[in-house]
């Protein structure tokens, strides 16, 4: 399958495995084979995996994926440079200290007594199916519940491919042991073909269109009664954004923002602008 830049269809940038049932199998069964290990492993150990990911990407790897992010998925400079290295170093920097948080919140303990309150991992497997438009969003998906000592099969858009294959290799520079995060290229009907049956399906972590999100659902939904634990499904499908016209703002700035905001990436983003709150006394034409 040929992987081709959205504004010039005519150049190829790379072709693609598109993942059959028994890659979808054999992923799985990467993912299950080192789980033991990885949720073993201590909670700093594997934060360390990911924060040397963020301080790769602020550094030797920054150019290399913000490139990929403009020719893969037809961003500018500016578009990719706040996409790939500094959203996504704010993820793998942000979760780490989110979870210390969540890790650091613990029972009250009595005198003689000593109460404890660990997290462990999911039983089973993660699917992580990320989007087209956001190299962040896509490295964040999976890496989150890894962070947290689970094992992984990401699915990334066709489209955003060659980003997601040279994060992998950025976290695998970052010591991220094989099997953690396993990726599977492709349309992604037969890796949802196997994954969603399979009895050991712990969650989902999905970021795109309603539709598809709702066929995850119903699927899993279907499934319900085969899996062995129920499944967590997280899923964000997009928003609307707007602004508000303050009667203090300046009216060259006000109208970047809206052009900006509404045009911007073509509005191909959750944050796109579709409307505007003025009020009363802001000059329409301002």
């Amino acid at each position: 399958m040929d992987v081709v830049q959205p504004h010039r269809h005519s150049h190829r940038l790379g072709t693609l495995t598109n993942a059959t049932h028994a890659g979808a199998t054999a992923a799985i069964e990467a993912a299950m084979a080192a789980k033991n290990d990885w949720a073993a492993t201590p909670f700093d150990e594997r934060a360390a995996v990911f924060l040397r990911a963020a301080d790769l990407l602020a550094g030797s790897w920054r150019e290399t994926l913000a490139a990929a992010t403009m020719l893969g998925q037809s961003k500018s400079a500016y578009q990719a440079e706040i996409d790939a290295p500094c959203e996504l170093v704010d993820f793998w920097r942000f979760n780490v200290a989110f979870a210390h948080q969540i890790l650091a919140q613990q029972p009250i303990s009595t005198p003689g007594v000593w109460n404890r309150l660990d997290y462990r991992p999911l039983d089973g497997f993660i699917y992580a199916i990320t989007p087209f438009n956001f190299s962040a969003i896509a490295g964040n998906l999976p890496t989150a519940p890894a962070l947290m000592g689970n094992t992984v099969v990401w699915k990334p858009s066709i489209t955003q491919t060659f980003a997601a294959y040279l994060t992998m290799q950025l976290l695998e520079a970052a010591g991220l042991p094989p099997g953690v995060i396993n990726l599977v290229t492709g349309d992604g009907f037969a890796v949802s073909d196997v994954a969603l049956a399979d009895p050991r399906l712990a969650g989902i972590h999905f970021t795109g269109s309603p539709p598809t999100f709702q066929q995850l659902w119903r699927r899993v939904g279907t499934n319900i009664e085969h899996y062995h634990s129920y499944p967590r499904i997280v899923g964000e499908t997009g928003g609307k954004d707007f602004v508000v016209g303050h009667a203090s703002a300046r009216p060259e700035v006000l109208r970047t923002a809206l052009i900006r905001g509404a045009f911007d990436y073509q509005g191909q983003k959750c944050s796109a602008l579709p409307g505007v709150r003025r009020p009363l006394g802001v000059a329409a034409d301002g």
